[in-house]
């Protein structure tokens, strides 16, 4: 806290945050006095320009330095080329090759020998196919698309080569067979182990379609407006194809009575015929529809009706229902 410092008083000293003053500045150059770079003067070197201040690349300078470098036309590339490569179509001559064997030297090979290997002959310079057998021939190489039609007749296979192993399933077509040799073939074999079946049906046995027939015995009832199932009965089909269901009886109506009756199939109604209109007294009536069906499936089969009009009673009898499996549909 002296008055003093080194004998200068304190106001004679400025402190870390104050500023200087451009006047107070001592020994400034005299170009600089005036605040004002005002006596360098500049200029554009090689590849460059200046305008006012301003200096950029003079893009001529630059295109030349590039093109003194690098092939800038086809023609400067071409020149060059040409006389260091071929043209793309040139062919050489034989007698540009160099190191040619002295067996080929003139354009003829004189002391290379051939022989005829297995399944060729040789006669002077010509070779030909002298005979394929079957070692030659690998397993599978040989495919139906390898062989032309008719190209193989019975005098080509041997007794028993070909079995039911050889044949793809439905590659024998009836096309393929001669008239009455089949049927010939099955009475002559059939039942002595040949494999033939000749009582299949579209590959059912006919024992199966004989068993696929299931009746429903004589029923009777009282039919009203609400549709109900009147019998039922069941069937387990075979095999796959289709089931015939038939119904028939007769039915006692007043005047104005009118009847609908249903073939009743696996748990749904199909009116097979519509509505039947009945007149006073006993008439007949018959239901049919055919149903799409699956190996080893049981069906539900039936009939069901309803009746409207009159006291709202009707007697129905049934007299047969019948469930019938076929192969195809007929």
């Amino acid at each position: 806290d002296a008055a003093t410092l080194g004998g200068v008083a304190a106001e004679d000293y400025r402190t870390t945050s104050g500023t200087v003053d451009w006047t107070d500045l001592a020994g400034v150059p005299p170009g600089l006095a005036d605040g004002a770079d005002a006596d360098t003067t500049y200029t554009a070197g090689a590849g460059l320009t200046l305008t006012g201040t301003a200096f950029a690349a003079d893009r001529a300078t630059l295109e030349g330095w590039a093109r003194a470098v690098c092939y800038d036309t086809e023609a400067e590339l071409t020149a060059l080329l040409d006389d260091n490569y071929r043209a793309a179509g040139w062919v050489p001559a034989w007698t540009d090759v160099t190191g040619v064997p002295a067996g080929f030297a003139d354009g003829t090979d004189n002391d290379t020998t051939y022989s005829a290997g297995a399944g060729l002959a040789l006669a002077g310079t010509v070779f030909s196919v002298n005979g394929v057998t079957s070692a030659m021939i690998v397993d599978g190489a040989v495919t139906g698309a390898d062989i032309a039609v008719g190209a193989i007749a019975g005098s080509h296979i041997t007794t028993g080569a070909v079995g039911s192993a050889q044949l793809a399933t439905s590659s024998v077509t009836p096309a393929h067979l001669t008239d009455g040799t089949a049927l010939a073939e099955i009475g002559d074999d059939d039942g002595a182990g040949s494999g033939l079946d000749a009582d299949l049906l579209d590959g059912v046995h006919l024992a199966s379609v004989r068993s696929g027939i299931e009746y429903i015995g004589f029923g009777s009832w009282r039919s009203s407006p609400t549709r109900l199932v009147r019998t039922a009965g069941t069937i387990t089909v075979p095999a796959s194809g289709y089931v015939l269901v038939l119904a028939q009886g007769e039915k006692s109506a007043d005047a104005g009575e009118t009847w609908a009756g249903f073939i009743h199939w696996n748990g749904s109604d199909h009116n097979a015929d519509f509505d039947y209109s009945a007149a006073a007294g006993w008439s007949l009536w018959s239901l049919q529809n055919v149903f799409p069906v699956s190996a080893g499936t049981t069906y539900v089969f039936g009939v069901s009706d309803s009746m409207g009009g009159g006291d709202g009673a009707m007697d129905v009898n049934c007299t047969s229902v019948a469930a019938v499996f076929f192969p195809v549909r007929l």
